[in-house]
C-alpha cells in the first residue's frame, strides 16, 4: 500500500468515531396546541409526541387545549399520564364547561 492510502484506511475510522461521538443536539422545547375532540389525529399526535420526548428530541413543556368540549383536557390529561408525564401543564379556554373534568392537583 502506498502512503496516501494507509493514511486513508487511518482517518476513515477515525472520522466515523468522531462523527458518532459528536454532542446531540439539546431536545427542542414544545408547546403543544391540540383541539382534542371529535378525531383521532391529535391523539395520534401526541402520541409521536410523547415518543420524541422519550428520545430526547423534544421537551415538552405544556399541552394547550383550545377545544371546549368539556371531556378534551380531560383527554389530553389521560394521555399525558399514560406517557409518564401526569404533571404536565395544561391549558385551557377560559370557562366553568372546561375546568369541571380535571382533576385538582
Amino acid at each position: 500500500m502506498t502512503t496516501c492510502a494507509l493514511r486513508a484506511a487511518w482517518l476513515i475510522p477515525v472520522w466515523c468515531l468522531s462523527a458518532c461521538l459528536t454532542a446531540a443536539p439539546a431536545p427542542v422545547p414544545v408547546l403543544f396546541d391540540t383541539d382534542m375532540d371529535s378525531d383521532c389525529d391529535d391523539a395520534g399526535a401526541m402520541a409521536m409526541l410523547h415518543a420524541m420526548a422519550d428520545a430526547g428530541e423534544v421537551r415538552i413543556l405544556a399541552t394547550v387545549v383550545s377545544a371546549r368540549h368539556r371531556w378534551s383536557a380531560p383527554c389530553v390529561e389521560a394521555i399525558n399520564r399514560c406517557y409518564g408525564r401526569p404533571d404536565l401543564p395544561i391549558g385551557l379556554p377560559p370557562g366553568p364547561e372546561t375546568r369541571s373534568k380535571i382533576r385538582a392537583k
